[in-house]
């Protein structure tokens, strides 16, 4: 029997899949793909006269700063749960930690895809409770980024920083959507 009516979900899943890899990828290895951004454009950055810092992106497994003087990137990988010290406004290490729920989530997304291909339909029930609980992962994380976004914006303004949220925050947002709607 033809199970024509799987085929959006499916389709729908592997989108979220493909979106919600970027987004685990993330900065320091694909530094485009960060959760926040700060610039520190008007004030000439802030740090010591040598090696100011004129951008910041917070990304899952570590942060990227922007040199004033070369104008390099200097991306340090430190894995999850990093703190970070600009211009003396610190943003702890437990605000980034429950970034690592990024790849969590991707790897529910992925199963609940791969099950969608069944054409058995307790399979099929089971991909849609996976996709499920990948969405519920996901609404988690993007509480986790907004937490982060609302802290980092309010330390970086005291030293005259301009944040918004970075591409991931949004593909975050589009995968809660469409991973809601998938299942």
């Amino acid at each position: 029997m033809a199970r024509h009516h799987v085929i959006p979900g499916a389709v729908i899943l592997g989108i979220c899949f493909f979106l919600s890899l970027l987004v685990s990828i993330s900065t320091p290895y694909v530094r485009v793909f960060d959760i926040v951004r700060t610039t520190f454009g008007a004030a000439g950055g802030v740090g010591s006269s040598n090696d100011r810092i004129v951008a910041v992106r917070w990304g899952i497994w570590g942060p990227c700063a922007q040199l004033a003087q070369s104008g390099d990137w200097n991306c340090v990988a430190t894995g999850y749960a990093y703190g970070l010290d600009v211009g003396g406004q610190v943003v702890d290490k437990s605000w980034t930690r429950g970034l690592v729920i990024h790849p969590i989530a991707t790897a529910a997304i992925f199963v609940a895809w791969l099950l969608s291909f069944s054409t058995h339909l307790t399979v099929t029930l089971i991909a849609s409770l996976v996709s499920f609980l990948g969405a519920t992962l996901t609404l988690i994380v993007f509480a986790i980024d907004i937490a982060l976004y609302a802290r980092v914006k309010a330390r970086m303004n005291n030293i005259g920083g301009k944040t918004n949220a970075g591409p991931a925050f949004w593909m975050t947002l589009v995968v809660l959507v469409l991973a809601t709607v998938s299942g």
